[in-house]
């Protein structure tokens, strides 16, 4: 069966959206300001696609795959073209399609809900691309398909600003998890008061004032294109002041919680046309900040953006002072992390040789993994720990005298919870530059959204490298007074291929590679890894080869075929793959364990062994000069050790666990105070060694 679409949406009227159309039970999209002609026809789990050039360049590749678990049972392609095809992928080549010209591509697919990406392309240059979707049919008009999008998701969620607003007061309502770029409307007890549309992320700020025939209890609902509603947000309204000359100093709205970096949304009222004073208080009693506000007119003052709570806060309760002269208010409220983990260092400064200490609180009973970085960005250690019932978390890293001075990272995770902190060893931490783009690939025509975030109203200068190390692109980026910017960049000039924007200020800088035009079609590939044999927890460096410019796939598989871990990656212009963030999982189990690489229709796998038992392989000696000695492991199995030394049978201090690296050695400082004839017993938790050592004091 074959059918005309129609989209029914707002959104597809706006620049830089994206547009769909919509056949038979998938949802066919393309890249904004897309023109390509593509029809469909689906019978069971049979599709027919037939694309057709639009272009004034000659279409010489199209691509077809499975975005999802899907196999291809068959396929059908019209003569004239070469067909490389795997389990989830099709690509013609050696074939021309004109300006004008169609051609069809029949698959048959096995299993449900399938997602289908496309691609048409004229040598290196990608004309378009896109992907297939499965989605409810809507209405049918004679031959005609008309099709609402669902705007509202399961996740879809909004709140009011502030939380409990008063009569005939001017609000904020503000949504996450909503569809993209969709056309949503707002009903207060089933009237229609507003209507918006949602930004390229789901989410939504719109601003109203709230009628003043309301009753004390007011319900809000969203509702998109097809009719579909929210879930209602219920509110009840506080009675609104009495606004006179006289009025009183009062606070009359505020969040009841504020997180680190938010603008603090605070109002009240006040003698008309008088000006008065917001100071922020800490928890441990410092001043943040002290700011005049005008009172207006009516009687009423607002912080609005005036004031934030910095981002390297710390959590607790903080208290806003509001004073006239004569009068004050004050009200307190608590800031909470953004997520259930809050940790940090115990001092903001370590010496060389000293043990990185960081205490706080996470989720109770749930793993934690944490992985601290070099000031040079390096994986130093990775460790996971079992939080106990208390949720309590104390987790220490000791320091060589010879370590990387400078700022170190840690970043926690507890499921899909991420919480960042920092420690400086040999100087005061400097707030490090974070730099993150929206995706790690885009279309010529795409705008890049780029977040910075670092120390409040600083200017960040912003530079993108080309894949041939020349700098393209340079601007400066002035931050907001929370810290956070997010830029928009004009990337339409720039040439297929992976580049590098970097994040300056002084000495410090961070970067982030990016593609642009990059497709998952390479036509080699190859991986290796630098060794055979890993044990649980271990990192895995890869290296391999593949067509330049490549969008690269790496998948971890269990020894019984199962996906544990898949990162996406490139390939640079001389087609070098370079990747260190692949992890042998703490609890894997032993046997050989497989990478692969892949890109579009063509892989490369690699075997490797992981073994948590490598038996006869722990030692430990003894190098000293004097009094100053150092204890040395080899052939540990673990991410740690545990030294112990004893005297006779004495143990003459607490074990000290020492962190492996990727060879399993450990390196332990030890400082002899007496003479005698000691013990030095390490364990792996598979294996234990020991060694004799004699010390005779001059």
């Amino acid at each position: 069966m074959r059918a005309r679409i129609t989209l029914i949406d707002d959104c597809l009227h706006t620049p830089y959206m994206i547009l769909g159309v919509v056949v038979l039970g998938f949802l066919v999209f393309v890249g904004a300001g897309a023109h390509a002609q593509t029809d469909v026809s689906i019978l069971g789990n049979s599709i027919l696609t037939e694309f057709t050039n639009v272009y004034d360049a000659d279409i010489d590749r199209i691509a077809v795959w499975f975005t999802t678990d899907h196999t291809i049972q068959s396929h059908a392609v019209v003569s004239g073209w070469d067909v490389v095809s795997d389990e989830q992928t099709l690509q013609m080549v050696n074939g021309i399609l004109e300006q004008g010209q169609s051609v069809k591509v029949g698959l048959k697919f096995q299993g449900e809900d399938a997602n289908i990406a496309w691609l048409m392309a004229s040598g290196d240059d990608i004309l378009e691309q896109g992907w297939i979707l499965q989605e409810e049919v809507g209405e049918v008009v004679g031959d005609e398909i008309v099709v609402n999008v669902i705007g509202i998701l399961p996740e879809s969620s909004f709140h009011t600003v502030p939380t409990k607003p008063t009569v005939g007061a001017t609000i904020r309502v503000v949504g996450t998890g909503f569809a993209p770029n969709h056309s949503l409307e707002l009903l207060i007890q089933d009237s229609s008061v507003d209507s918006f549309m949602t930004d390229s992320d789901g989410g939504f700020v719109t601003t109203l004032t709230l009628p003043e025939n309301l009753e004390d209890r007011i319900e809000f609902v969203i509702v998109d294109g097809r009719g579909n509603e929210s879930h209602p947000l219920s509110l009840r309204l506080d009675v609104a002041p009495d606004l006179h000359a006289d009025a009183t100093l009062a606070i009359t709205s505020i969040s009841e919680t504020f997180s680190l970096g938010d603008f603090l949304d605070i109002s009240g009222t006040g003698r008309l046309n008088s000006v008065i004073v917001a100071t922020l208080i800490n928890p441990e009693q410092d001043m943040i900040s002290s700011i005049p506000i005008k009172v207006n007119q009516e009687g009423l003052w607002s912080l609005s953006d005036s004031m934030v709570i910095p981002l390297n806060s710390d959590f607790g309760e903080y208290t806003i002072n509001i004073s006239d002269g004569v009068s004050a208010v004050s009200s307190t409220w608590t800031v909470e992390p953004g997520t259930n983990i809050a940790v940090k260092a115990m001092r903001s400064a370590f010496e060389p040789g000293q043990v990185l200490k960081f205490e706080g609180e996470a989720m109770p009973n749930t793993d934690l993994t944490l992985i601290l970085q070099d000031p040079n960005g390096n994986e130093v250690i990775i460790d996971t720990i079992q939080v106990g019932s208390d949720g309590s978390v104390e987790w220490e890293y000791p320091t060589q005298n010879n370590s990387l001075l400078g700022t170190y990272m840690l970043i926690l995770t507890q499921g899909s919870e991420r919480h960042i902190t920092y420690a400086g060893l040999g100087s005061e931490v400097e707030e490090p530059i974070w730099l993150i783009f929206d995706q790690p690939n885009y279309l010529h025509s795409d705008r890049p959204k780029v977040t910075v975030e670092n120390v409040p109203n600083e200017v960040i200068t912003f530079l993108v490298a080309s894949p041939t190390d020349s700098i393209v692109y340079r601007d400066s980026i002035e931050l907001q007074s929370n810290g956070r910017a997010i830029y928009e960049m004009d990337i339409q000039n720039f040439t297929t291929g992976v580049y590098t924007a970097i994040a300056q200020k002084g000495t410090a800088q961070s970067s982030y590679r990016f593609g642009v035009g990059l497709s998952m079609s390479a036509s080699v590939v190859k991986i290796d890894t630098t060794r055979d044999i890993y044990s649980p927890g271990e990192q895995v460096q890869l290296l391999g080869t593949a067509t330049p410019d490549s969008i690269i796939r790496i998948t971890l598989l269990d020894p019984d075929g199962s996906i544990v871990h898949t990162i996406d990656t490139f390939s640079d212009r001389t087609g070098r793959v370079a990747e260190r963030h692949i992890r042998i999982p703490q609890n894997a189990i032993n046997g050989d364990w497989s990478i692969k690489m892949s890109s579009g229709s063509t892989s490369d796998i690699v075997t490797v062994a992981v073994n948590d038992v490598q038996q006869n392989n722990l030692s430990v000696s003894v190098e000293s000069t004097g009094q100053s000695a150092d204890i040395v492991v080899s052939g540990a199995s673990g991410m740690y050790v545990y030294i112990s030394i004893l005297n006779g049978d004495i143990l003459i201090e607490e074990p000290i666990r020492a962190y492996t690296t990727d060879g399993g050695k450990a390196t332990s400082p030890w400082t002899i105070k007496i003479s005698g004839t000691y013990t030095i017993v390490v364990e792996d938790g598979a294996e234990t060694a020991q060694t004799i050592y004699d010390y005779e004091r001059n």
